[in-house]
């Protein structure tokens, strides 16, 4: 069973409608992927779909093309307005996808995707690409983004407009701009290229990485290799990393009377959702416990038995859980994701001990 999607995107582009149409139709290749057009009516469209064909050819105006996709039409939609800024351009996509999961991906990839747009034409417009990409394996799905993050040397607080130098071990050192930041996808602006780091973990697929590459005297295949062989050799890396495990304790403020605080329904939500993120970061969650209130300890010292918490304390121990993360920093940064109302958490390594599946 297909779903039937229809993606839009609405803006301003920084250059003329000749500028656009010709990266739109001449040069894909420098800010989506190579894919050609035989100029007119009727011609062929080669790289979106087996059989494309252009169905409008009007330049600079509008260009469309469609082309058989799992039992229907793949069909692109442009349609170019001058504009007091430059070109206005609405883009329509119409067709099939296996599962709403490839909806919602290409939803966001049609995002960057356009975004990228109107990067090469402000400042590539009209230049050709050496366009490169390399994908992870599979076991990439899980953390690979971070993974990436990390390896590249991309500060955790980073953001968009933020200068950044990307240190991939083995290749050349990247000085740059970070032109687009989410939680799934990076891009980085140099003076010749256009760098592009696809997550995609939260749709379960590896993690990519699509560079076009304007300086002179790229040589394509091998820049790829060297690409295709950095991500291999650092999933291999992660992949035999050992794991240490760390406990996070999680401290809440209650109400006098040892009550606990009521918790916001887009708390609870975010603890649902904890497990997979702590995934998509590149951790574990091994287990959970979450603790009734304070009024209900029992305290115990010697023979003496009393109600209430050990310690009286405002924060009170609310609930702990076991992760897996590389290091210390690692599950200081896992543990930062831990919704808290009025709070904090603790980390603390365990001690010899192996703990599988808390409940």
């Amino acid at each position: 069973m297909t779903e039937t999607f229809e993606f839009r995107w609405e803006g301003e582009l920084r250059a003329t409608p000749e500028q656009v149409w010709d990266a739109i139709t001449v040069h894909a290749g420098g800010w989506l992927w190579p894919i050609s057009y035989e100029p007119r009516v009727g011609g062929a469209a080669r790289g979106l779909t087996a059989r494309g064909t252009v169905t409008s050819w009007d330049p600079p105006r509008h260009f469309a093309t469609e082309g058989p996709d799992r039992g229907g039409l793949n069909q692109l939609d442009c349609v170019l307005t001058p504009s007091k800024t430059g070109t206005h351009l609405a883009y329509r996509h119409r067709g099939r996808a296996d599962d709403a999961q490839e909806v919602a991906a290409g939803s966001e990839h049609t995002k960057f995707y356009y975004h990228s747009l109107g990067e090469y034409v402000r400042h590539f417009a009209g230049r050709e690409a050496a366009y490169v990409s390399a994908d992870g394996p599979e076991s990439s799905a899980a953390g690979g983004f971070a993974a990436v993050r990390r390896a590249l040397g991309v500060p955790d607080d980073v953001s968009a407009g933020d200068a950044v130098r990307l240190t991939p071990p083995g290749l050349p050192a990247i000085d740059g701009v970070v032109d687009y930041l989410t939680p799934e996808f990076l891009g980085v602006r140099t003076g010749d290229a256009l760098y592009r780091v696809y997550g995609r973990g939260a749709w379960g697929w590896p993690v990519g990485v699509a560079h076009h590459l304007f300086a002179d005297g790229v040589d394509r295949d091998a820049t790829e290799r060297a690409w295709q062989t950095w991500l291999n050799e650092l999933f291999s890396s992660e992949r035999d990393s050992p794991m240490t495990q760390y406990a996070v304790l999680i401290y809440e403020r209650e109400a006098p009377g040892g009550t606990a605080p009521e918790l916001p329904p887009e708390v609870i939500a975010a603890h649902e959702k904890l497990p997979e993120r702590i995934v998509a970061a590149g951790g574990r969650e091994v287990g959970g416990l979450a603790l009734e209130p304070s009024s209900t300890a029992t305290s115990i010292r010697g023979d003496l038995v009393t109600d209430g918490p050990f310690i009286e304390t405002k924060e009170v121990l609310a609930g702990v859980f076991i992760i897996e993360a590389r290091d210390l920093d690692h599950a200081i940064e896992l543990a930062r994701m831990t919704p808290i109302v009025d709070g904090g958490v603790e980390v603390r390594p365990l001690l010899g001990l192996d703990f599988q599946g808390l409940s």
